[in-house]
């Protein structure tokens, strides 16, 4: 059986008529007559019943054409992206990433990828985790970045970077005075259990809220949580004011760090470490243009990358 054997099927099918089928397909209806007894020959079962001029689906064609279906969409699919490959073409990059990221991940690459493809255009699509994951699926994203873990578990993951939590702490707080802050270049490890007695703002996200309890119990206190947000700026608002401390990812840190009211140190126990995962469809082949927006994501200068 071939591509041309489940074509025939489909159409013949979906046109109810052996002559329009052989139109559309622009080959003659004897051809193509011959060629659906031959395959219903190697498959031992009838597909049409023939009555007159009439065409009547099997239920063995029901179930072939409901497949056949599936594979011919896949087949358009791969010989778009293998075309798309092998040329080396692609006039638009769709891109999803939570907020976070878009604000800060985007700026570091966007400048560089459109200068050397200026015939790209990259679109951007700012939406929350779970959304992404399903937009992939739909192949309405060429890929997607999201946070461990993956709710999808169809979807296709590779790790992107790897990125820490950081402490952030008013400048004028006394551990200040005690462990000058250096610069995100030269950051100290601090004990989070002499900050036992300070009040926390801690994130509220489906994809960390798991990571405080563990990391709290490893430094031996249960924290003073006096605010939670869903976004990272307003726990850098609540440093900022001076009403306590707040663990921050670093990606937004390093594109606005305020370093003239907040003093930033890496947290000495517990896990702190958390993955962005390139996350696309199974089916998916990357482009060289792709691949490139990809491998310039990578060169982000994470901690974990720099400083280990």
């Amino acid at each position: 059986m071939t591509y041309k054997d489940i074509l025939y099927v489909v159409s013949t099918y979906e046109a109810q008529s052996i002559s329009e089928a052989a139109k559309s397909l622009y080959i003659s209806q004897s051809a193509l007559s011959q060629a659906i007894r031959k395959l219903e020959n190697e498959l031992g079962i009838p597909l049409f019943i023939r009555t007159g001029t009439r065409l009547e689906p099997t239920r063995g064609c029901d179930f072939f054409v409901a497949r056949g279906r599936d594979v011919l969409r896949a087949w358009m699919r791969f010989d778009m992206d293998l075309k798309q490959f092998v040329q080396g073409r692609q006039s638009a990059l769709t891109i999803g990433l939570p907020a976070a990221y878009f604000a800060n991940l985007l700026p570091f690459v966007l400048p560089r990828y459109e200068k050397a493809h200026p015939e790209v255009k990259v679109n951007g699509l700012e939406e929350p985790s779970d959304t992404l994951e399903k937009m992939v699926m739909q192949n309405t994203l060429d890929f997607c970045l999201v946070r461990d873990p993956i709710h999808t578990a169809s979807i296709a993951t590779e790790p992107l970077l790897t990125t820490e939590m950081l402490l952030a702490l008013p400048k004028e707080h006394p551990y200040c005075a005690e462990h000058p802050y250096q610069g995100l270049e030269q950051l100290e490890y601090a004990d989070l259990y002499d900050l036992k007695d300070t009040p926390f703002a801690l994130l509220k996200h489906p994809r960390i809220d798991h990571m405080w309890r563990p990391l709290f119990a490893a430094n031996g206190f249960e924290p003073l949580v006096q605010r939670r947000s869903r976004n990272w700026n307003n726990l850098r608002y609540f440093v900022r004011q001076g009403n306590g401390a707040a663990i921050i990812d670093e990606i937004p840190i390093r594109t606005e760090p305020d370093e003239g009211c907040i003093c930033y140190y890496r947290i000495s126990r517990g896990n702190v470490r958390r993955r962005i995962m390139l996350a696309f469809h199974p089916d998916k082949v990357f482009t060289p243009q792709e691949q490139e927006f990809i491998d310039m994501l990578r060169e982000y200068p994470t901690l974990h990358k720099h400083m280990d």
